[in-house]
């Protein structure tokens, strides 16, 4: 429905997404070890957008509540298994999108 049908507008919010998620997914390990909690709310505040637009709603909670549980005192335990959420609905995602986007070559 967000691209109205342009095939261009659809592929650019795709290849955005994976490419948003794959790096802001990174920079969630990377800051979680760190325990930089004040970046790990605005990397999941920045990588969230690109989920909606697609629709992957789950992947978009989980961002949205890192980004409100790292604003206020972290809970590292809930964080921690956030991040581990996120790395493997983000791949799965990535994955069956890759994976279509090759049937439809």
């Amino acid at each position: 429905n967000l691209s109205n049908n342009d095939m261009v507008f659809f592929q650019d919010m795709i290849e955005t997404f994976i490419r948003t998620t794959e790096e802001g997914v990174s920079l969630l390990e990377l800051q979680l070890k760190e325990k930089d909690f004040a970046q790990m709310s605005e990397t999941a505040h920045r990588i969230s957008s690109p989920c909606k637009h697609i629709a992957a709603m789950s992947l978009y909670n989980d961002l949205k509540e890192i980004e409100l549980i790292c604003k206020k005192e972290c809970d590292i335990k809930r964080v921690t298994e956030l991040v581990y959420s996120i790395q493997k609905e983000s791949a799965q995602i990535i994955s069956a999108i890759r994976n279509e986007q090759i049937e439809n070559v």
